[in-house]
Protein backbone atom coordinates (compact mmCIF):
# COMPACT_ATOMS: atom_id res chain seq x y z
CA UNK A 1 0.00 0.00 0.00
CA UNK A 2 1.64 3.56 -1.17
CA UNK A 3 0.65 6.73 0.72
CA UNK A 4 -0.43 8.87 -1.99
CA UNK A 5 -1.00 12.58 -2.48
CA UNK A 6 -2.62 15.03 -5.32
CA UNK A 7 -1.67 18.65 -6.20
CA UNK A 8 -4.47 20.59 -7.76
CA UNK A 9 -4.54 24.01 -9.18
CA UNK A 10 -6.60 26.44 -11.72
CA UNK A 11 -5.22 30.26 -12.52
CA UNK A 12 -7.11 33.37 -12.26
CA UNK A 13 -8.36 33.11 -15.37
CA UNK A 14 -9.48 29.67 -15.33
CA UNK A 15 -11.48 30.01 -11.51
CA UNK A 16 -14.49 31.33 -14.12
CA UNK A 17 -15.16 28.03 -15.96
CA UNK A 18 -17.56 26.16 -14.35
CA UNK A 19 -16.50 23.35 -11.77
CA UNK A 20 -12.77 23.62 -12.87
CA UNK A 21 -11.07 23.05 -9.18
CA UNK A 22 -14.08 20.75 -8.76
CA UNK A 23 -13.64 18.83 -11.89
CA UNK A 24 -9.83 18.52 -11.44
CA UNK A 25 -10.48 17.43 -7.45
CA UNK A 26 -12.84 14.75 -8.54
CA UNK A 27 -11.02 13.01 -11.65
CA UNK A 28 -7.86 12.60 -8.88
CA UNK A 29 -9.65 11.31 -5.93
CA UNK A 30 -11.58 9.12 -8.36
CA UNK A 31 -8.75 7.94 -9.62
CA UNK A 32 -6.76 7.32 -6.47
CA UNK A 33 -9.57 5.50 -4.38
CA UNK A 34 -9.97 2.73 -7.92
CA UNK A 35 -6.18 1.65 -7.20
CA UNK A 36 -6.23 -0.77 -4.79
CA UNK A 37 -2.78 -0.47 -3.64
CA UNK A 38 -2.97 3.43 -3.05
CA UNK A 39 -4.61 5.29 0.10
CA UNK A 40 -5.09 8.68 -0.08
CA UNK A 41 -3.33 10.58 2.66
CA UNK A 42 -3.74 14.27 1.62
CA UNK A 43 -4.15 16.71 -0.75
CA UNK A 44 -2.81 20.09 -1.61
CA UNK A 45 -5.21 22.46 -3.65
CA UNK A 46 -4.51 26.54 -4.73
CA UNK A 47 -7.20 28.28 -6.03
CA UNK A 48 -6.69 31.26 -8.60
CA UNK A 49 -2.64 30.87 -8.79
CA UNK A 50 -0.78 30.78 -12.01
CA UNK A 51 2.12 27.79 -12.13
CA UNK A 52 4.36 30.94 -13.67
CA UNK A 53 5.92 31.30 -10.02
CA UNK A 54 5.95 29.76 -6.81
CA UNK A 55 5.03 33.34 -5.27
CA UNK A 56 1.83 32.88 -3.23
CA UNK A 57 1.16 29.44 -3.75
CA UNK A 58 0.57 28.17 -0.81
CA UNK A 59 -0.45 24.76 -1.04
CA UNK A 60 2.83 23.77 -3.72
CA UNK A 61 5.19 25.74 -1.35
CA UNK A 62 3.87 23.53 1.32
CA UNK A 63 3.91 20.59 -0.91
CA UNK A 64 7.52 20.96 -1.77
CA UNK A 65 8.59 21.44 1.62
CA UNK A 66 6.66 17.91 2.56
CA UNK A 67 8.60 16.21 -0.15
CA UNK A 68 11.52 15.73 1.99
CA UNK A 69 9.02 14.08 4.84
CA UNK A 70 7.37 10.64 5.41
CA UNK A 71 3.96 12.08 4.58
CA UNK A 72 3.55 9.93 1.29
CA UNK A 73 4.83 7.86 -1.33
CA UNK A 74 3.58 9.52 -4.57
CA UNK A 75 2.48 12.65 -5.96
CA UNK A 76 -0.26 12.53 -8.91
CA UNK A 77 -0.90 15.87 -10.71
CA UNK A 78 -3.41 16.02 -13.90
CA UNK A 79 -0.77 17.32 -16.31
CA UNK A 80 2.48 18.94 -15.53
CA UNK A 81 0.94 22.24 -16.26
CA UNK A 82 -0.66 22.36 -12.42
CA UNK A 83 2.70 21.96 -11.55
CA UNK A 84 5.12 24.64 -13.04
CA UNK A 85 5.20 26.53 -16.26
CA UNK A 86 8.69 27.79 -15.40
CA UNK A 87 11.24 26.07 -16.48
CA UNK A 88 13.85 26.50 -13.06
CA UNK A 89 11.23 25.44 -10.61
CA UNK A 90 10.48 22.33 -12.57
CA UNK A 91 13.91 21.28 -12.11
CA UNK A 92 13.88 22.67 -8.65
CA UNK A 93 10.86 19.95 -8.01
CA UNK A 94 11.87 17.53 -9.51
CA UNK A 95 15.30 17.77 -8.03
CA UNK A 96 14.22 17.26 -4.51
CA UNK A 97 11.55 14.72 -5.96
CA UNK A 98 14.38 12.64 -6.67
CA UNK A 99 16.47 12.93 -4.24
CA UNK A 100 13.57 12.15 -1.60
CA UNK A 101 12.72 9.25 -3.18
CA UNK A 102 8.92 9.97 -4.21
CA UNK A 103 7.22 9.37 -7.22
CA UNK A 104 5.54 11.98 -9.63
CA UNK A 105 2.41 10.37 -11.47
CA UNK A 106 1.16 12.22 -14.41
CA UNK A 107 -2.62 11.49 -15.18
CA UNK A 108 -3.27 12.86 -18.33
CA UNK A 109 -0.21 10.61 -19.69
CA UNK A 110 -1.40 8.26 -17.42
CA UNK A 111 2.41 6.91 -16.35
CA UNK A 112 4.99 7.76 -13.68
CA UNK A 113 7.66 10.36 -14.24
CA UNK A 114 11.19 8.82 -15.21
CA UNK A 115 14.33 10.31 -15.44
CA UNK A 116 14.61 9.75 -18.98
CA UNK A 117 11.31 12.15 -19.38
CA UNK A 118 13.45 14.65 -17.47
CA UNK A 119 14.53 16.68 -20.58
CA UNK A 120 10.84 16.30 -22.89
CA UNK A 121 9.04 17.75 -19.67
CA UNK A 122 11.59 20.62 -18.97
CA UNK A 123 10.98 21.22 -22.92
CA UNK A 124 7.37 21.43 -21.80
CA UNK A 125 7.78 23.34 -19.04
CA UNK A 126 9.33 26.39 -21.54
CA UNK A 127 6.61 26.08 -23.75
CA UNK A 128 4.49 26.48 -21.09
CA UNK A 129 6.05 29.49 -19.55
CA UNK A 130 6.61 30.52 -23.02
CA UNK A 131 2.78 30.33 -23.84
CA UNK A 132 2.41 32.15 -20.50
CA UNK A 133 4.39 35.06 -20.74
CA UNK A 134 2.47 35.71 -24.28
CA UNK A 135 -0.57 35.55 -22.47
CA UNK A 136 0.50 38.06 -20.13
CA UNK A 137 1.48 40.66 -23.03
CA UNK A 138 -2.03 40.59 -24.34
CA UNK A 139 -3.58 40.87 -21.11
CA UNK A 140 -1.57 44.31 -20.08
CA UNK A 141 -2.25 45.16 -23.35
CA UNK A 142 -5.52 45.03 -23.37
CA UNK A 143 -4.90 46.80 -19.55
CA UNK A 144 -3.28 49.70 -21.10
CA UNK A 145 -6.20 49.77 -24.08
CA UNK A 146 -8.94 50.16 -21.01
CA UNK A 147 -6.99 52.92 -19.15
CA UNK A 148 -6.36 54.71 -22.65
CA UNK A 149 -10.04 54.65 -22.98
CA UNK A 150 -10.42 55.92 -19.05
CA UNK A 151 -11.96 52.90 -17.80
CA UNK A 152 -11.35 52.30 -13.95
CA UNK A 153 -10.53 49.12 -13.31
CA UNK A 154 -10.49 48.51 -9.35
CA UNK A 155 -11.05 45.43 -7.23
CA UNK A 156 -14.22 47.37 -6.29
CA UNK A 157 -13.24 48.17 -2.44
CA UNK A 158 -12.62 51.98 -3.08
CA UNK A 159 -13.73 53.33 -0.36
CA UNK A 160 -16.71 55.93 -1.87
CA UNK A 161 -17.18 54.36 -5.06
CA UNK A 162 -19.22 51.37 -6.42
CA UNK A 163 -18.49 49.83 -9.89
CA UNK A 164 -21.16 47.34 -11.06
CA UNK A 165 -19.35 43.89 -12.23
CA UNK A 166 -18.67 44.48 -16.46
CA UNK A 167 -19.42 48.42 -15.82
CA UNK A 168 -17.02 50.77 -17.20
CA UNK A 169 -17.85 53.85 -14.71
CA UNK A 170 -17.16 53.79 -11.23
CA UNK A 171 -20.22 56.15 -9.34
CA UNK A 172 -20.56 57.39 -5.61
CA UNK A 173 -21.90 55.71 -2.77
CA UNK A 174 -23.16 58.32 -1.42
CA UNK A 175 -23.11 56.56 2.40
CA UNK A 176 -19.60 56.00 1.93
CA UNK A 177 -18.86 59.50 0.24
CA UNK A 178 -20.13 61.14 3.35
CA UNK A 179 -17.53 59.39 4.93
CA UNK A 180 -14.81 60.19 2.86
CA UNK A 181 -15.69 63.67 3.12
CA UNK A 182 -15.52 63.75 7.03
CA UNK A 183 -12.03 62.53 6.88
CA UNK A 184 -11.10 64.86 4.56
CA UNK A 185 -12.55 67.66 7.29
CA UNK A 186 -10.92 66.79 10.30
CA UNK A 187 -7.77 66.33 8.47
CA UNK A 188 -7.97 69.75 7.28
CA UNK A 189 -9.12 70.88 10.80
CA UNK A 190 -5.90 70.02 11.78
CA UNK A 191 -6.25 66.19 13.60
CA UNK A 192 -4.05 63.74 12.54
CA UNK A 193 -4.60 60.05 11.64
CA UNK A 194 -4.91 58.56 15.09
CA UNK A 195 -7.51 60.98 16.69
CA UNK A 196 -9.00 60.46 12.91
CA UNK A 197 -8.83 57.13 14.10
CA UNK A 198 -10.41 57.31 17.21
CA UNK A 199 -12.92 59.03 15.59
CA UNK A 200 -14.15 56.49 13.35
CA UNK A 201 -13.89 53.97 15.82
CA UNK A 202 -16.49 55.99 18.36
CA UNK A 203 -19.29 56.16 15.34
CA UNK A 204 -18.28 52.30 14.71
CA UNK A 205 -17.64 52.94 10.84
CA UNK A 206 -15.62 50.59 9.73
CA UNK A 207 -13.98 49.29 6.40
CA UNK A 208 -15.53 46.83 3.48
CA UNK A 209 -13.86 43.85 5.46
CA UNK A 210 -15.63 45.04 9.00
CA UNK A 211 -13.10 45.67 10.59
CA UNK A 212 -11.74 49.63 11.75
CA UNK A 213 -9.90 51.75 8.27
CA UNK A 214 -6.15 51.37 9.73
CA UNK A 215 -3.91 54.46 10.06
CA UNK A 216 -1.93 53.35 6.39
CA UNK A 217 -5.51 53.55 4.99
CA UNK A 218 -6.58 56.69 5.74
CA UNK A 219 -3.23 58.35 4.36
CA UNK A 220 -3.51 56.84 1.17
CA UNK A 221 -7.51 58.30 1.20
CA UNK A 222 -5.95 61.62 1.48
CA UNK A 223 -3.52 61.20 -1.12
CA UNK A 224 -6.08 59.55 -3.63
CA UNK A 225 -6.62 61.44 -7.03
CA UNK A 226 -9.79 59.67 -7.25
CA UNK A 227 -11.78 62.04 -4.80
CA UNK A 228 -11.10 65.06 -6.46
CA UNK A 229 -12.30 63.11 -10.10
CA UNK A 230 -9.02 62.60 -11.46
CA UNK A 231 -8.26 58.75 -12.66
CA UNK A 232 -4.60 58.57 -13.06
CA UNK A 233 -3.39 55.16 -14.54
CA UNK A 234 -0.02 53.09 -15.47
CA UNK A 235 1.32 54.62 -12.47
CA UNK A 236 3.15 51.37 -11.54
CA UNK A 237 3.68 47.67 -13.63
CA UNK A 238 3.97 44.68 -12.64
CA UNK A 239 7.81 42.12 -14.23
CA UNK A 240 7.00 38.80 -15.84
CA UNK A 241 10.04 37.41 -14.35
CA UNK A 242 10.38 38.65 -10.75
CA UNK A 243 6.85 39.33 -10.13
CA UNK A 244 7.90 42.29 -8.38
CA UNK A 245 5.69 45.42 -8.95
CA UNK A 246 7.72 48.64 -10.02
CA UNK A 247 6.87 52.23 -10.43
CA UNK A 248 6.33 54.01 -13.56
CA UNK A 249 7.79 57.32 -14.45
CA UNK A 250 5.26 60.03 -15.11
CA UNK A 251 6.28 60.83 -18.39
CA UNK A 252 4.08 57.42 -18.47
CA UNK A 253 1.07 57.98 -16.52
CA UNK A 254 -2.21 58.00 -18.34
CA UNK A 255 -4.71 60.76 -16.87
CA UNK A 256 -8.06 61.62 -17.09
CA UNK A 257 -9.81 64.38 -15.83
CA UNK A 258 -13.38 64.17 -16.88
CA UNK A 259 -14.08 60.22 -16.17
CA UNK A 260 -14.61 59.89 -12.47
CA UNK A 261 -17.43 61.95 -10.44
CA UNK A 262 -15.88 63.60 -7.62
CA UNK A 263 -16.38 63.72 -3.85
CA UNK A 264 -13.67 66.15 -2.68
CA UNK A 265 -13.47 69.22 -4.40
CA UNK A 266 -10.40 70.31 -5.41
CA UNK A 267 -9.37 73.39 -3.11
CA UNK A 268 -10.10 70.97 -0.20
CA UNK A 269 -7.98 67.92 -1.39
CA UNK A 270 -5.43 70.56 -2.45
CA UNK A 271 -5.58 71.88 1.36
CA UNK A 272 -5.13 68.17 2.79
CA UNK A 273 -2.48 67.27 0.58
CA UNK A 274 -0.59 69.93 1.21
CA UNK A 275 -0.90 69.56 5.27
CA UNK A 276 0.39 65.62 4.47
CA UNK A 277 3.27 67.19 2.32
CA UNK A 278 4.31 69.78 5.45
CA UNK A 279 4.45 66.75 7.87
CA UNK A 280 6.94 65.43 5.60
CA UNK A 281 10.43 65.75 7.40
CA UNK A 282 14.00 64.66 6.99
CA UNK A 283 14.90 61.65 9.28
CA UNK A 284 18.58 62.19 9.69
CA UNK A 285 19.40 58.52 10.56
CA UNK A 286 18.09 57.19 6.96
CA UNK A 287 18.67 59.81 5.01
CA UNK A 288 14.81 59.85 3.34
CA UNK A 289 11.87 61.71 3.87
CA UNK A 290 9.45 60.35 6.08
CA UNK A 291 5.76 61.40 7.27
CA UNK A 292 5.74 62.68 10.98
CA UNK A 293 3.69 59.71 13.15
CA UNK A 294 5.08 56.98 11.21
CA UNK A 295 7.68 54.02 10.98
CA UNK A 296 10.69 55.30 10.15
CA UNK A 297 12.54 52.28 8.98
CA UNK A 298 15.17 50.07 10.08
CA UNK A 299 17.20 51.12 13.35
CA UNK A 300 19.87 49.75 15.46
CA UNK A 301 17.33 48.47 18.15
CA UNK A 302 14.35 47.69 15.48
CA UNK A 303 11.90 44.90 17.00
CA UNK A 304 14.17 44.45 19.75
CA UNK A 305 12.12 46.58 22.26
CA UNK A 306 9.49 45.23 23.62
CA UNK A 307 6.57 46.55 26.00
CA UNK A 308 6.42 45.41 29.25
CA UNK A 309 3.17 46.50 29.58
CA UNK A 310 1.36 45.24 26.55
CA UNK A 311 3.72 43.26 25.16
CA UNK A 312 4.07 45.35 21.50
CA UNK A 313 7.26 46.06 20.45
CA UNK A 314 8.33 49.73 20.53
CA UNK A 315 8.34 52.26 16.92
CA UNK A 316 11.20 54.38 16.57
CA UNK A 317 10.00 58.48 16.16
CA UNK A 318 11.56 61.42 16.27
CA UNK A 319 10.11 63.93 18.78
CA UNK A 320 10.84 67.80 18.74
CA UNK A 321 14.34 66.74 16.27
CA UNK A 322 15.10 64.18 19.08
CA UNK A 323 15.21 60.43 18.46
CA UNK A 324 12.73 58.61 20.55
CA UNK A 325 11.21 54.95 20.57
CA UNK A 326 7.06 54.83 21.72
CA UNK A 327 5.05 51.40 22.35
CA UNK A 328 3.09 50.25 19.29
CA UNK A 329 -0.05 50.24 20.93
CA UNK A 330 0.62 54.10 22.59
CA UNK A 331 1.29 55.59 19.21
CA UNK A 332 -1.58 54.24 17.58
CA UNK A 333 -4.12 54.18 20.34
CA UNK A 334 -2.86 56.80 23.04
CA UNK A 335 -2.53 56.21 26.94
CA UNK A 336 -4.63 53.43 27.93
CA UNK A 337 -8.02 54.00 29.33
CA UNK A 338 -10.35 52.47 31.77
CA UNK A 339 -13.08 49.91 30.17
CA UNK A 340 -10.75 50.61 26.85
CA UNK A 341 -9.42 47.52 25.05
CA UNK A 342 -6.37 49.88 23.38
CA UNK A 343 -4.06 51.76 24.69
CA UNK A 344 -1.10 51.63 26.82
CA UNK A 345 0.58 53.53 29.53
CA UNK A 346 4.27 52.81 28.09
CA UNK A 347 4.67 55.93 26.22
CA UNK A 348 8.10 56.76 25.57
CA UNK A 349 12.14 56.10 26.05
CA UNK A 350 14.84 58.45 24.71
CA UNK A 351 17.74 56.61 22.25
CA UNK A 352 20.11 58.74 24.11
CA UNK A 353 19.32 57.22 27.12
CA UNK A 354 18.84 53.77 26.00
CA UNK A 355 22.41 53.75 24.29
CA UNK A 356 23.57 54.20 27.56
CA UNK A 357 22.16 51.82 29.51
CA UNK A 358 22.44 48.80 26.51
CA UNK A 359 26.37 50.43 26.07
CA UNK A 360 26.90 49.91 30.31
CA UNK A 361 25.56 46.51 30.23
CA UNK A 362 27.29 45.54 27.73
CA UNK A 363 30.76 46.91 29.15
CA UNK A 364 29.72 45.13 32.63
CA UNK A 365 29.14 42.11 30.78
CA UNK A 366 32.92 42.36 29.42
CA UNK A 367 34.76 43.29 32.17
CA UNK A 368 33.08 40.21 34.07
CA UNK A 369 33.68 37.50 31.62
CA UNK A 370 35.09 35.03 34.21
CA UNK A 371 31.97 34.41 35.58
CA UNK A 372 30.01 34.87 32.23
CA UNK A 373 31.89 31.84 30.65
CA UNK A 374 31.69 29.80 33.78
CA UNK A 375 28.16 30.53 33.62
CA UNK A 376 27.57 29.84 29.61
CA UNK A 377 30.18 26.65 29.96
CA UNK A 378 28.04 25.19 32.76
CA UNK A 379 24.27 25.93 30.88
CA UNK A 380 25.95 24.21 27.87
CA UNK A 381 27.07 21.29 30.62
CA UNK A 382 23.95 20.69 31.67
CA UNK A 383 22.44 20.98 27.76
CA UNK A 384 24.59 18.11 26.34
CA UNK A 385 23.45 14.70 25.31
CA UNK A 386 24.56 11.98 27.65
CA UNK A 387 24.85 8.01 27.25
CA UNK A 388 21.24 7.31 27.83
CA UNK A 389 20.11 9.91 25.18
CA UNK A 390 22.13 7.84 22.94
CA UNK A 391 20.73 4.69 23.68
CA UNK A 392 17.37 6.69 23.49
CA UNK A 393 17.96 7.38 20.27
CA UNK A 394 19.38 4.30 18.88
CA UNK A 395 16.64 2.06 19.87
CA UNK A 396 14.18 4.58 18.19
CA UNK A 397 15.94 4.20 14.80
CA UNK A 398 15.82 0.39 15.14
CA UNK A 399 12.42 0.22 16.17
CA UNK A 400 11.43 2.25 13.34
CA UNK A 401 13.35 -0.27 10.71
CA UNK A 402 11.79 -3.32 12.43
CA UNK A 403 8.11 -1.12 12.18
CA UNK A 404 8.77 -0.43 8.14
CA UNK A 405 9.94 -4.03 8.08
CA UNK A 406 6.46 -5.00 9.45
CA UNK A 407 4.20 -2.69 6.38
CA UNK A 408 5.97 -4.41 3.81
CA UNK A 409 5.16 -7.91 4.89
CA UNK A 410 1.41 -6.39 5.58
CA UNK A 411 1.53 -5.65 2.05
CA UNK A 412 2.27 -8.99 0.86
CA UNK A 413 -0.34 -10.73 3.35
CA UNK A 414 -2.83 -8.83 1.79
CA UNK A 415 -1.57 -9.35 -1.88
CA UNK A 416 -1.96 -13.29 -1.07
CA UNK A 417 -5.35 -12.49 0.65
CA UNK A 418 -4.12 -13.59 4.00
CA UNK A 419 -5.49 -10.36 5.54
CA UNK A 420 -8.22 -7.84 3.85
CA UNK A 421 -8.17 -4.41 2.76
CA UNK A 422 -9.55 -3.08 5.64
CA UNK A 423 -7.52 -5.32 8.22
CA UNK A 424 -4.25 -4.31 6.37
CA UNK A 425 -5.27 -0.67 7.06
CA UNK A 426 -6.13 -1.46 10.73
CA UNK A 427 -2.68 -2.97 11.40
CA UNK A 428 -0.94 -0.28 9.41
CA UNK A 429 -2.54 2.54 11.24
CA UNK A 430 -1.30 1.03 14.40
CA UNK A 431 2.57 0.56 12.92
CA UNK A 432 2.22 4.10 11.83
CA UNK A 433 1.18 5.48 15.20
CA UNK A 434 4.13 3.39 16.90
CA UNK A 435 6.56 4.85 14.23
CA UNK A 436 5.27 8.44 15.18
CA UNK A 437 5.89 7.81 18.77
CA UNK A 438 9.55 7.00 17.91
CA UNK A 439 9.63 9.68 15.36
CA UNK A 440 8.97 12.62 18.25
CA UNK A 441 11.56 10.77 20.71
CA UNK A 442 14.86 11.26 17.76
CA UNK A 443 12.97 14.54 17.21
CA UNK A 444 13.23 15.26 20.73
CA UNK A 445 17.10 14.63 20.74
CA UNK A 446 17.93 16.06 17.65
CA UNK A 447 16.38 19.35 18.97
CA UNK A 448 18.98 19.22 21.87
CA UNK A 449 21.55 18.67 19.56
CA UNK A 450 20.39 21.55 17.27
CA UNK A 451 20.29 24.04 20.60
CA UNK A 452 23.87 22.72 21.53
CA UNK A 453 24.91 23.08 18.22
CA UNK A 454 23.25 26.62 18.08
CA UNK A 455 25.00 28.04 21.60
CA UNK A 456 28.37 26.53 20.86
CA UNK A 457 28.26 28.87 17.65
CA UNK A 458 26.93 31.68 19.61
CA UNK A 459 30.10 30.90 21.81
CA UNK A 460 32.15 31.90 19.01
CA UNK A 461 30.43 35.78 18.54
CA UNK A 462 30.52 35.31 22.65
CA UNK A 463 34.32 34.96 22.90
CA UNK A 464 34.59 37.32 20.33
CA UNK A 465 33.27 40.45 22.18
CA UNK A 466 34.35 39.23 25.48
CA UNK A 467 38.20 39.86 24.40
CA UNK A 468 37.41 43.00 23.31
CA UNK A 469 39.43 45.05 25.76
CA UNK A 470 36.94 48.01 26.47
CA UNK A 471 38.23 50.54 28.85
CA UNK A 472 34.39 52.12 29.19
CA UNK A 473 30.24 51.62 28.21
CA UNK A 474 31.55 54.57 25.43
CA UNK A 475 33.58 52.08 23.93
CA UNK A 476 30.17 49.42 22.90
CA UNK A 477 30.20 50.05 19.12
CA UNK A 478 26.75 49.42 17.07
CA UNK A 479 28.16 45.59 15.84
CA UNK A 480 28.80 44.80 19.00
CA UNK A 481 25.47 45.44 20.49
CA UNK A 482 24.04 44.13 17.09
CA UNK A 483 26.14 40.64 17.85
CA UNK A 484 24.94 40.33 21.77
CA UNK A 485 21.40 41.94 22.53
CA UNK A 486 18.95 39.68 22.68
CA UNK A 487 15.99 42.11 23.48
CA UNK A 488 15.47 45.48 25.62
CA UNK A 489 11.77 45.07 27.45
CA UNK A 490 10.76 47.76 28.91
CA UNK A 491 8.82 47.57 32.22
CA UNK A 492 8.00 51.13 33.45
CA UNK A 493 9.22 54.71 31.87
CA UNK A 494 12.37 54.13 33.76
CA UNK A 495 12.74 50.78 34.29
CA UNK A 496 13.65 47.95 31.91
CA UNK A 497 15.29 44.71 31.48
CA UNK A 498 18.17 43.78 29.09
CA UNK A 499 18.95 40.66 27.95
CA UNK A 500 22.47 39.78 26.50
CA UNK A 501 23.49 36.46 25.19
CA UNK A 502 20.48 34.76 27.47
CA UNK A 503 21.18 36.79 30.82
CA UNK A 504 18.90 39.14 31.88
CA UNK A 505 20.20 42.22 33.88
CA UNK A 506 17.97 45.43 35.86
CA UNK A 507 18.51 48.74 34.37
CA UNK A 508 16.82 52.02 35.61
CA UNK A 509 17.34 55.56 34.40
CA UNK A 510 17.16 56.72 38.44
CA UNK A 511 20.65 55.45 39.51
CA UNK A 512 24.03 54.73 38.31
CA UNK A 513 23.83 52.65 35.48
CA UNK A 514 25.20 49.53 36.90
CA UNK A 515 23.00 46.48 35.67
CA UNK A 516 22.01 44.07 38.14
CA UNK A 517 22.76 40.01 36.73
CA UNK A 518 19.65 37.89 37.31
Amino acid sequence: MHNVVYYARVSTDEQGQLNAIENQINMLEGFINKNMEWEMVGKYIDRGKSATSTKGRIEYNQLYSDLETNKFDIIIIKDLSRLNRNPLDYYKFIDRLVKNNKRLFLYTDNKFYESDDSLINGIKAILAGEYSRDISKKVNAGIRQKQKDGIPMTNGSTWGYDQKRGSKKLTINEEEAEIVKQIFDWYCEGKGFRIIYKLLEDKNIRNSNGKPFAMTTLKRIIRNEKYKGILICNKKHKDFDTKEIYDNPENEWIIHKTIIPSIISDEIWDKANEILSTKKRKNTVLDKEVITGYFSGTQLYSGKIICGQCGRTFWHTIISGKSNWQCKEYRNFGSKKENKDHGCWNIKLHTDELNKMVKQTIYNFVINKDSVMKKVMNGLKCSLLDNNDMKRYDKSKNEIEKLNNRKERLIDMMADELISKQEYINKKKSIDEQIEKFKTEIKSINQIKENIKSKTERLNGLEHILNIGLKSYEGVTDEMIKESLDKVVVISENQYNIYIYGFRYEANTNSPFVPTTR
